[in-house]
């Protein structure tokens, strides 16, 4: 019989670089290639040490082929002229658009509909009646 080596799920998040564990379980439970969770008890979980590496480096293989993402435009696209997207809206006339027209004004959606609102809805607030004065700082 083969010993089989198992690992627990810091070894892993080690192995991937240092990130948080909880990190490499979102990573585990997203990627359908990640290796199969073995539960040994209720609390306990582990994996199998041979399919984690060979997980990693179908990891490593993936990110070697991509380009690396970067949020500067580039050379060319300056030289067209492509600003921020704050830049594009005010060019276009689209700067403070609001999804929701009655969000954040106090008026009820029948309200703002029928533009006949005299008065804006308010928080109440609740007063303090008696204050304690017996207590005094030294």
């Amino acid at each position: 019989m083969t010993e089989t080596k198992l690992v627990r799920i810091g070894e892993i998040a080690a192995r991937l670089g240092g990130v948080h564990e909880s990190h490499a379980w979102r990573m585990i439970g997203h990627d359908p290639d990640a290796p199969k969770a073995i539960r040994i008890s209720a609390k306990h979980t582990v994996f199998n040490l041979a399919e984690v590496e060979a997980w990693i480096d179908g990891l490593i293989e993936a990110a070697r082929g991509k380009p690396v993402k970067s949020t500067l435009p580039d050379a060319e696209a300056i030289r067209r002229g492509a600003g921020t997207r704050k830049q594009r809206r005010a060019e276009s006339g689209v700067l403070h658009e609001k999804a929701n027209p009655t969000k954040g004004n106090g008026l009820s959606a029948k309200q703002a509909e029928s533009g006949k609102a005299t008065t804006p809805r308010t928080k109440s607030t609740r007063s303090i009646s008696a204050v304690n004065t017996s207590w005094k700082i030294i």
